[in-house]
């Protein structure tokens, strides 16, 4: 699991980095503009649509964030710190209400109050997948957005491009022929 989350990392950090040779003018600026359901994946897109949107997925707003939509970013990572504190703020409370401490030991002395708190916690969890979705797919479309308006500008100036993809080869070993998958990262310029 750690070297995935160090893959995600470097493939958000490198998107960012190309993203940083032209100055973009923010989403809200450019999007009557341009259509996400004309978008064509080009080799001058600076954001790998694809690692954006599980970036937000994962943390809801860093693909706002990574792409400079700093008041978007926010609002979905703020949104996400307010539904964790308050599930665990009252779901908490419900849950130690429920219980009493008898000797060594504790007992459930209100079971309502012990299915309230699991309710509240399972609401809460479940806003926060909903919201890590709206943010994974807001975040895919301005990423779509901006990669187009980049497009539009790739005559004007040269563009690099990162790519990072999971690959399987083969190779012949002194048992035979052997899969070996791994990561393939590249640059095109």
């Amino acid at each position: 699991m750690k070297k995935f989350l160090v893959i995600l990392a470097l493939a958000l950090c490198g998107s960012a980095a190309f993203a940083q040779t032209v100055p973009a003018p923010k989403y809200s600026e450019i999007k009557g503009n341009y259509s996400v359901k004309n978008y064509v994946k080009s080799d001058v897109d600076p954001y790998q649509v694809f690692w954006i949107g599980l970036g937000s997925f994962a943390v809801p707003g860093s693909g706002q964030l990574i792409m400079r939509e700093t008041k978007r970013g926010w609002m979905f990572l703020g949104g996400s710190m307010v539904i964790d504190m308050a599930a665990s703020i009252a779901g908490t409370n419900q849950i130690m209400k429920s219980v009493q401490k008898v000797g060594d030991s504790y007992q459930v002395v209100d079971q309502n109050a012990l299915k309230t708190g699991h309710t509240v916690i399972a609401v809460a969890a479940l806003a926060q997948v909903g919201l890590a979705i709206w943010s994974c797919i807001d975040a895919v479309n301005v990423a779509k957005v901006k990669n187009m308006y980049y497009q539009d500008l790739a005559g004007k100036k040269h563009s690099v491009s990162t790519d990072l993809h999971p690959s399987v080869n083969y190779a012949y070993t002194g048992e035979g022929l052997k899969a070996a998958p791994g990561m393939t990262f590249s640059v095109q310029f």
